[in-house]
């Protein structure tokens, strides 16, 4: 990929698209499939062709559906309007079989979309156990063998601020198949931006607090009786937030700014990517 090339794909696809890319362009994954306005497509679709990969987008338009922490988890199916810039599904493939397979079964078969984007199949099924009208976003449901790890390489958490080396829920934090998909990607974007791959990295390796409203990665947190410290620029937030701790008080976490609580926050998981310790408070 020519340095134009790259950065034309990080402006047109952000951080996690362009690390996808990189994953198609060096035969670790099919395809991709994401989200564009007309003209976005119609670029996305010309940089394709420059790659020598197949494109293709969706004959019906889509509207986002239910969100949890700014990241989209359904999407609904609408009529296109030729007039207007309606979003679709865009598809990038290493040949027209796969954008045949990704099109095919988008919206109508999770199972075999999954397959044909590559997917293991242990977190297919994980996948297919869990996600339910009521249940969206698995990140809280992924566990762990009984004496396995937080394996920063699958930290599928941190694509709420753009970093992340899967496409999909991993069906256990420490899952084998999906450590070694991950391994893969990691090298194609180390071959095609070392310093993006560095970066995505440094964010995987936190301990993040999660929660269906607020997501907080946090890097070497200091600790200080009942709360986490936070300092400039060793933490990312969803949104426009900002926070210098998080106290927590029983099953609740408190998220400061300046002494003053901005939000209470219940439902938390604490995921250890860097600290490894389950309850590291």
């Amino acid at each position: 990929m020519r340095e134009e090339q790259r950065k034309r794909a990080r402006s047109l696809l952000g951080i996690s698209g362009f690390t996808e890319l990189a994953a198609v362009i060096e035969g670790v994954k099919p395809g991709i499939r994401s989200c564009a306005t007309g003209k976005k497509a119609a670029e996305i679709s010309e940089l394709a062709s420059e790659l020598n990969l197949c494109f293709d987008e969706s004959t019906y338009a889509v509207e986002e559906g239910i969100a949890t922490g700014g990241i989209v988890h359904t999407l609904r199916r609408l009529p296109r309007r030729p007039e207007k810039e309606d979003r679709r599904f865009i598809y990038i493939g290493v040949d027209n079989l796969a954008i045949h397979f990704m099109k095919t079964f988008d919206t109508r078969d999770h199972r075999r979309l999954g397959f044909s984007l590559g997917y293991p199949k242990c977190c297919i099924d994980f996948f297919e156990r869990n996600f339910s009208q009521n249940t969206h976003d698995l990140v809280p449901l992924v566990g762990l063998t009984n004496e396995g790890r937080y394996e920063p390489l699958l930290n599928y958490a941190c694509r709420h601020f753009g970093y992340k080396l899967l496409s999909h829920f991993p069906c256990r934090w420490d899952c084998e198949v999906s450590y070694a998909l991950a391994r893969k990607t990691f090298k194609a974007l180390e071959k095609h931006d070392p310093d993006l791959a560095k970066e995505t990295v440094h964010w995987l390796e936190t301990d993040v607090l999660y929660s269906p409203e607020v997501v907080i990665a946090m890097k070497n947190p200091r600790r200080e009786g009942n709360a986490l410290l936070l300092e400039q620029n060793s933490y990312r937030i969803t949104g426009e937030l900002k926070a210098d701790a998080v106290r927590f008080e029983g099953d609740t976490a408190l998220v400061a700014e300046n002494h003053a609580v901005r939000f209470r926050l219940k439902s938390i998981r604490l995921l250890p990517f860097q600290s490894q310790q389950p309850c590291f408070l």
